[in-house]
């Protein structure tokens, strides 16, 4: 009399260990190997005037996107793929170092992202090769924008999990040590890295072997992307998530547009008031609007630097 009840337990019950089981499944959401670009600078990088134009693509770059940029010879032209023995890498061939052998910036380095910015919980592993042992060659992750992310990998002689946040002092940004390792390492060896995330917990480990581990509660979610301040080369990056997870990450999705579609909604449609004549003056340009002098007047004033002028400084209003 109870095989019926007996049967619809079992049922349930391997109902209850399939979900669970899928549940803590991982599934690959990113995976790059750059075999399908072609040689040369990185498809979508400013070349050689990147303060007057942005010219298009030369490829298809899918989701990587350049983030940073200085006035220094050779950053415009820092991420580069590259062939070795007929596999495709992605080079960062920037140093950033000037003549005296002192650091060029301290709070923006090359980093190129990818993923989606309300990635949560994930995990990275990826190969790469640092070729000096000057400042810092790794991944970041939960990336926000190019001055607040958490960063992984070598710097100097070390194996550094850091978090950094926007600068608060001229010229230097807020970098907290989470975890470190000495480590003696050398140049143009490849090494494997893994990142993992679960809520505030980081776990990291280099070539399955020397891990570090910390908790922090600044970013809750972000894009990856690589970093180097020195020549350094990599060669294979996978991102995976477990499927419970990626349904987390899909209601974000949904929760964001719903919020975005509200405040479209709730704000009126902007028309053209009036078009400006600008000139030569090209992209590097500041712009202010408003009531800038206090007379009730609308004011528009285009500024533009000049280095070979004294003054530094041209306006048009």
């Amino acid at each position: 009399r109870r095989y019926p009840e007996l049967k619809l337990s079992a049922i349930l019950l391997t109902i209850a260990l399939f979900s669970c089981t899928s549940d803590v499944r991982q599934s690959v959401i990113f995976q790059d190997s750059f075999d399908t670009y072609p040689t040369g600078i990185f498809p979508g990088q400013s070349l050689s005037m990147p303060c007057y134009f942005s010219p298009e693509a030369k490829g298809d770059t899918a989701s990587w996107k350049v983030v940073t940029s200085l006035r220094s010879k050779g950053f415009d032209k820092a991420w580069q793929v590259r062939s070795k023995g007929g596999q495709h890498y992605l080079a960062q061939t920037f140093r950033n170092l000037n003549e005296d052998y002192n650091p060029i910036s301290l709070i923006t380095h090359p980093i190129i992202v990818t993923g989606h910015e309300l990635w949560g919980d994930y995990t990275i592993e990826f190969t790469f090769s640092p070729l000096n042992t000057f400042d810092k060659c790794g991944i970041v992750f939960r990336f926000q924008d190019e001055r607040n992310y958490y960063f992984y990998g070598m710097e100097g002689n070390t194996i550094m999990l850091k978090q950094i946040t926007h600068t608060t002092a001229p010229r230097r940004p807020l970098e907290r040590i989470l975890d470190f390792r000495p480590m003696i390492w050398h140049p143009g060896e490849v090494y494997k890295g893994l990142v993992s995330m679960r809520e505030n917990k980081i776990d990291t480990w280099l070539n399955d072997s020397l891990s570090l581990h910390a908790r922090d509660d600044t970013y809750q979610n972000g894009k990856v992307g690589l970093l180097s301040d020195t020549e350094a080369e990599f060669y294979t990056i996978e991102v995976r998530s477990l499927n419970n997870d990626q349904r987390k990450f899909s209601r974000r999705q949904r929760q964001a547009s719903s919020i975005l579609e509200q405040n479209i909604r709730a704000n009126p449609i902007p028309v053209i008031w009036k078009k400006l004549d600008i000139g030569h003056l090209g992209g590097d340009i500041n712009m202010r609007f408003g009531d800038l002098t206090g007379d009730g007047d609308k004011d528009i004033v285009i500024v533009q630097s000049y280095k070979s002028r004294p003054s530094g400084l041209r306006v048009r209003s």
